[in-house]
């Protein structure tokens, strides 16, 4: 059944200590204003439960949340590494997965673009400040109303020419980052440390990942604006 409108599926997050699933509100506020209707996908380990729920959408939003677990790409978690939910871990790789399979859009925020990376097979920094020689401090709190840092895209990638320009000041609140690609995964844009900001597959309709929080900026925001609005698009 097609909707007049694209039906995104968002993943929602999840509270250890009243052990709730939930969502916040900006996620599904800017895919409605972008012109989708958001829906959050029932947390499920039940495969059969995923693969029909992934069938209905037209799209799939990975939101942020706690860091990936190393297991995911063949590493053993350091101290710097924080709290892991491995159900959550095993039902958004799972859904990344199965929605790059099928050819479905995917656009991945923070730990969704992390996600992305683990998930096709790529390594990420447990650790930004442990791993990574930068004077750039990626978590310095949330919100940020003036933004955190400047990032770079590339001229020539996908999501550079959508874009129509390469430099932005983004908000940040992250301590994990891409370290190595993923087979068929393009590094889009890098902060001026070199950590990586923004991915997508090469080979797939739509599958974006941003570092920052775009659904943190107001309605208005014109880069949000545009991320969401290509990821609608391609969802029609």
């Amino acid at each position: 059944m097609k909707h007049k409108k694209p039906l995104i599926g968002v993943t929602p997050l999840y509270d250890p200590e009243t052990d709730k699933w939930w969502m916040q509100k900006p996620y599904m506020a800017h895919v409605e204003a972008n012109g989708g209707i958001p829906l959050m996908i029932q947390p499920t380990t039940n495969i059969a439960t995923l693969e029909e729920t992934i069938k209905m959408l037209d799209g799939i939003l990975l939101t942020g949340g706690p860091d990936v677990d190393p297991a995911y790409y063949g590493e053993k978690k350091l101290p710097e590494c924080g709290y892991i939910c491995r159900e959550r871990d095993e039902i958004d790789c799972f859904i990344a997965r199965r929605a790059m399979e099928l050819d479905i859009p995917i656009f991945g925020i923070c730990r969704g673009h992390q996600v992305i990376n683990a998930a096709l097979g790529g390594a990420l920094y447990q650790d930004i400040p442990s791993q990574v020689a930068s004077k750039i401090n990626h978590r310095p709190g949330d919100p940020q109303p003036n933004g955190a840092h400047d990032i770079t895209f590339k001229k020539d990638c996908v999501m550079g020419k959508y874009l129509g320009e390469t430099k932005f000041h983004v908000n940040s609140y992250h301590h994990q980052a891409v370290k190595t690609p993923a087979p068929g995964i393009e590094i889009a844009a890098v902060c001026d440390d070199g950590v990586v900001e923004a991915i997508y597959h090469k080979e797939k309709r739509f599958v974006w990942g941003v570092q920052w929080h775009p659904e943190k900026c107001p309605i208005d925001t014109p880069l949000s604006i545009k991320l969401f609005t290509a990821f609608i698009e391609a969802c029609k």
